[in-house]
């Protein structure tokens, strides 16, 4: 693996499996634009066959002005739909998209959802789905702990949109009656207004965060249900539902984005509107009250797991991009 920048937090992982990995070191990626010949002289080295790149941006662009010929796949993770963006900002991105496509052999969207959305705007000669997989021998089923509460996890950066003030405010009612916990994994620019939410709604001893994760699985194992109320933002996949999933664990989730194909509505989770509190609160409360529910959901999740979100598919498929040509 080749970073333009800093390859932690990633780097423990790749030492851990012992993937090889280098580093340019460079503050900002865009300065991949003002040395591409250094970037594609990096990748030839490490690539010679074919480049696969996280972004459908300029770094295709860079690439193939630096001198690289092999063959170039970029992924749509959803910077695509990302909102919030001034003018300026969404003309500089739709420059480097424009670019980037032409430089690229091959574009894939993690979903349905975002391949739609691909196929409405300017795209490469080839776009195709592959979703995201999870590693299913690492994030796999086990026995829920024996507790008197239900514990509920959410992971994600804590940026607005990711429905984190939904969740909290709809385990405030909650707990008026259920006694139930939420745990939040992750970090990110709106944990200080998260905690400060917390205390306002008197929530103390009943959110626990847990800060950034690596190993998620031992995470999982410890959650009764997953929970994903995403409001503003539209997510394009959603890796973390699915790590949820593959433990064996039911997910609750927005109707928003890549998340409505990834959780199937009273089969492996439930799905409630967007910014739907009360209808969050009722979902947790069947949850809450039902075991065998949770169970059987879990059980189907982790199912479609293995039909559809398996690691091995996604790189065989990623595999036979580069075989074809």
């Amino acid at each position: 693996m080749v970073f333009l920048g800093s390859p932690n937090p990633l780097s423990q992982l790749l030492e851990q499996d012992g993937i090889p990995y280098v580093s340019l070191g460079w503050e900002r990626g865009s300065r991949v634009l003002l040395n591409p010949r250094r970037f594609a002289a990096m990748i030839g080295s490490h690539g010679a066959d074919g480049a696969l790149l996280d972004s459908s941006g300029y770094v295709a662009a860079a690439l193939r002005v630096g001198g690289y010929r092999g063959r170039v796949v970029s992924v749509e993770h959803g910077a695509i739909i990302e909102r919030g963006l001034s003018r300026w900002q969404r003309q500089v991105r739709s420059l480097g998209r424009r670019a980037g496509v032409r430089a690229s052999d091959v574009e894939v969207g993690v979903s349905d959802f975002l391949l739609q959305t691909l196929l409405s705007h300017t795209h490469g000669p080839k776009v195709v789905r592959i979703h995201n997989g999870v590693d299913l021998t690492v994030f796999k089923p086990c026995e829920t702990p024996e507790h008197d509460v239900l514990s509920v996890g959410w992971a994600g950066r804590m940026v607005p949109g990711k429905g984190v003030p939904e969740l909290l405010r709809a385990i405030g009612l909650l707990s008026q009656d259920v006694p139930v916990e939420a745990h939040l994994a992750g970090d990110g620019p709106d944990r200080v207004a998260i905690e400060q939410l917390v205390e306002d709604l008197s929530l103390d001893g009943r959110v626990a965060f847990s800060g950034s994760i690596l190993g998620m699985a031992s995470f999982w194992a410890e959650r009764d249900v997953g929970v994903f109320p995403t409001n503003g933002s539209v997510e394009s996949f959603g890796l973390a539902a699915v790590e949820a999933m593959a433990c064996g664990r039911p997910v609750i989730a927005s109707r928003s984005g890549g998340l409505e194909e990834i959780v199937e509505d009273g089969i492996t989770g439930l799905l409630v509107e967007p910014g739907d509190i009360d209808g969050l609160v009722e979902a947790l409360r069947r949850y809450a009250s039902d075991e065998s529910l949770r169970a059987r959901h879990g059980r189907d999740a982790r199912k479609a797991c293995e039909r559809r979100f398996d690691i091995r598919n996604s790189a065989r498929s990623y595999l036979a991009l580069f075989e074809s040509g």
